[in-house]
């Protein structure tokens, strides 16, 4: 009994070690995407002519996610396919991707939401972390859930929140 609580907390521990690096990236990353998020809808009420370019920008996101991100289509189910099975890899390009064209989406005047891209954004940086690390199932699993805990924390501003999600997650 006694071993079993010492490996429990030496993985706790790792994960926490593993953890910190996503938890600073996303927050730097969330906070980008908080400004740019307010440059662009600056950008769109000062230009209100913007949304005539609304289709032409749903066509270019297409063309996008056709060229670099078929495989990356369903979003938020990818990151919690990849939560419960460790086969299914979340690629590193995922949050690039997912920035960019929700950047565009509000540019021009369309409806996204931010929940999503944090998730996504979150789940790619820690997939792509833990895949680096060469972490076993378990870890990569608390690892992804940590990232997207760490997104939706760092957009929204409610760590507690974020924690409550990635356990809503596994419940």
């Amino acid at each position: 009994m006694n071993q079993l609580n010492l490996e429990k907390g030496w993985q706790m521990l790792r994960l926490l070690m593993w953890g910190i690096p996503v938890a600073v990236l996303m927050g730097t990353l969330g906070a980008f995407f908080l400004w740019a998020l307010d440059f662009v809808a600056a950008l769109r009420h000062a230009h209100v002519k913007f949304i005539y370019c609304l289709p032409l920008a749903g066509i270019v996101i297409y063309a996008l996610y056709a060229r670099y991100g078929a495989s990356l289509a369903a979003g938020n189910q990818r990151i919690l396919q990849a939560v419960e099975d460790p086969q299914v890899k979340v690629p590193l390009r995922l949050a690039p991707l997912i920035l960019l064209t929700t950047l565009m989406t509000h540019l021009f005047g369309g409806s996204a939401g931010r929940e999503g891209t944090a998730l996504q954004m979150g789940g790619s940086l820690a997939a792509a972390w833990g895949d680096s690390m060469r972490l076993n199932a378990t870890e990569r699993k608390g690892l992804l859930l940590a990232g997207m805990a760490a997104g939706f924390a760092a957009v929204f501003g409610t760590p507690a929140t974020g924690a409550f999600f990635a356990f809503e997650i596994l419940r």
